[in-house]
């Protein structure tokens, strides 16, 4: 099967419980790289390889959820798991970053299926820090403190 897809870059935040953080990216050459942050597990930047049969079924997971066609207008915001993915495709570059709570269920599930491929590769730690093109898995945690404007006085 020729790829239709070249490149796919994942991440993931959960600023819910303990959910984890983490970053993702494949390749039509088999390769992977991954960063688990936050509450991940593994955590620490990994390389590995995928085989050619779980980047076939990638492909036809985002053919089914019509990834060509994502809008990529979802606004987002804190406290809900957020979801960024690049793919680098025959077609357009297509970003998209939106809140699972504002996703179907189906969808939420395929890319969840997509996500955890990981899983069923051999990872090899790296001490390198691998870079994502998605921003979602840098961790900023909620700017807490209050702001205090200093009052001008008029003169």
């Amino acid at each position: 099967m020729q790829s239709e897809i070249f490149k796919i870059t994942l991440a993931c935040e959960n600023y819910t419980g303990d959910g984890s953080l983490f970053a993702l990216e494949l390749d039509s050459s088999l390769n992977l790289k991954y960063y688990g942050g936050l509450n991940s597990n593994p955590t620490g930047y990994y390389y590995g390889n995928i085989t050619q049969n779980n980047w076939d079924t990638i492909e036809v997971l985002l053919k089914k959820i019509n990834y060509q066609n994502l809008d990529s207008a979802y606004p987002t915001w804190l406290d809900n798991r957020k979801i960024e993915i690049v793919i680098h495709s025959k077609f357009p570059i297509k970003h998209f970053v939106a809140n699972a709570s504002r996703l179907p269920d189906e969808f939420i599930n395929l890319i969840d299926q997509i996500i955890n491929i990981y899983k069923n590769s051999t990872l090899k730690k790296t001490t390198d820090s691998l870079l994502f093109e998605t921003t979602v898995q840098i961790f900023k945690p909620p700017y807490n403190q209050p702001i205090y404007y200093e009052k001008i006085k008029p003169e």
